[in-house]
């Protein structure tokens, strides 16, 4: 995820819209070195019966970059705890 400054965000605006439309990256738009905000890209089958946070979870290609990370519990895990 690459970080820009509030001052950058404005200045090129419509650019940085336009990078994310095309390749997908989130861009974090920071003030005083805290992340404030992201620009993602909007969920291509968006359906307005869900939230708008479960749409961009399942929908939008945002969180792509999260399947490389390892997971934290495996299959086995999660059905050992909830078997309970």
């Amino acid at each position: 995820m690459r970080k820009i400054s509030v001052l950058n965000a404005q200045k090129y605006f419509t650019s940085l819209v336009d990078e994310v439309v095309e390749t997908g990256e989130v861009i974090a738009i920071q003030r005083h070195n805290q992340i404030d905000a992201l620009i993602i890209k909007f969920p291509k089958d968006y359906r307005p019966e869900f939230s708008d946070i479960a749409n961009l979870s399942a929908y939008s290609t945002s969180f792509d970059f999260l399947k490389d990370e390892p997971d934290d519990y495996s299959r086995a895990d999660i059905i050992h705890y909830y078997k309970k």
